[in-house]
């Protein structure tokens, strides 16, 4: 409960905070060390393997992204500072993870503090219909392919 009255604090400190943030090396810092009313946003992988990652994503520009595991947001916050700045981001989570509960009308809430401003994103939740979501995001996929090879 305490959690969902500090939500609205700990979006307001994480955009302050990630507002001028113009270059992966310094997203990858801000992730690492990001932290709000106990909140922390710091992705699971080791530090120089993700800035790897981050710099191939950078170059490459992808246009749709997937992530599967959101854990804390990290890793999905980084990935918006890398990707195009059009891209989708897709996220897979557990219906028990931090971010699995906000999912409205099967896309992400925009108040999703991961998210960096002005960009898409659409989430997909994992529930006991598992195969029924499988082929909501196949069908979005084939969208998007089909959008961008036009």
């Amino acid at each position: 409960m305490l959690g969902y009255v500090l939500f609205p604090f700990i979006v307001k400190r994480f955009r302050e905070s990630a507002r001028n943030i113009d270059n992966i090396y310094d997203a990858l810092d801000f992730a690492f060390s990001f932290q709000a009313f106990g909140v922390y946003i710091k992705p699971f992988q080791v530090k120089y393997e993700i800035a790897k990652f981050l710099e191939i994503i950078a170059e490459l520009r992808p246009k749709v992204v997937l992530e599967i595991g959101t854990a804390g947001g990290g890793t999905l916050f980084l990935f918006t500072r890398a990707a195009d700045d059009e891209a989708k981001l897709i996220s897979i989570d557990l219906p028990s993870g931090p971010f699995g509960g906000v999912i409205q009308g099967g896309k992400c809430s925009s108040t999703s503090p991961s998210l960096k401003e002005g960009r898409g994103s659409t989430c997909y939740e994992p529930t006991l219909i598992i195969p029924l979501r499988l082929k909501r995001l196949c069908r979005f996929l084939e969208t998007e392919k089909s959008t961008l090879s036009s």
